[in-house]
């Protein structure tokens, strides 16, 4: 299964932190189709909930990944994010 080209401008500004890039991965990993939340990135990369959801914030600022849904779980909202398919500039 072909993968979708990253807007690799933009990954090289991100790739000063590796996480976010690490996070990309992750997701390219999964076919880049399916959603992921923040906690299961988390879970897999063995790092903390709140540096992983800030992170995953400022890939979506940037247009990198897209928030497809929000679910409520235990009094909280679950956001379930996957790459973006045509990234904008």
């Amino acid at each position: 299964m072909a993968r979708k080209a990253l807007d690799w401008e933009r990954l090289a500004r991100l790739s000063r932190h590796p996480l976010q890039v690490a996070l990309l991965e992750a997701m390219l990993a999964r076919n880049g189709k399916s959603t992921v939340t923040p906690r299961q990135l988390a879970d897999e990369l063995g790092r903390s909930l709140p540096l992983v959801a800030y992170h995953i914030r400022v890939l979506a600022s940037d247009g990198l990944i897209v928030l497809v849904r929000t679910k409520p779980v235990r009094g909280t909202l679950e956001h379930h994010y996957r790459l973006a398919t045509g990234a904008k500039r």
